[in-house]
């Protein structure tokens, strides 16, 4: 019988075997993924459900069924708490492909490029270049 592996624990093991994270850092991590899934599911829970034919009309008027994804502010660094998004690069209505590079986020200590993880568009953007203290991979979608 072949015996079942974890792979995030696997994972977990690597990184912690390598001193790069802490025990500590993986729990805090841990604590702040299970805050986001509760707050999302408590979002969902409380969201009216949606009219599944004006869903399909809308569809229809595009031409295609789209799904859209939500761009988080990412940490750059392990220390990285906020950070301020100095530009946009791409528009509403831009396509984007994985790699392309989307924005700048401003750190302490440095500027760095946000990429694309995915193919697709631009859809709506809802923080304003220049936009200081923003929270990382938590609550606060970017576009």
């Amino acid at each position: 019988m072949r015996e079942h592996h974890d792979p995030i624990e696997s994972i977990r093991k690597l990184i912690l075997d390598s001193g790069k994270f802490s025990e500590e850092a993986f729990k805090a991590v841990d604590k702040e993924i299970k805050e986001v899934v509760n707050a999302s599911a408590e979002f969902a829970q409380q969201s009216p459900e949606p009219d599944p034919v004006r869903a399909l009309d809308r569809c229809a008027a595009v031409g295609r069924i789209t799904m859209s994804i939500q761009i988080l502010m990412p940490a750059l660094s392990p220390t990285m708490t906020e950070g301020k998004l100095t530009k946009w690069l791409k528009n509403e209505g831009d396509k984007v492909k994985p790699g392309q590079v989307i924005a700048e986020i401003e750190t302490d200590k440095a500027t760095m490029e946000v990429e694309a993880v995915d193919e697709g568009v631009i859809g709506k953007i809802l923080v304003a270049a220049g936009t200081e203290g923003l929270l990382l991979m938590r609550h606060r979608d970017i576009a």
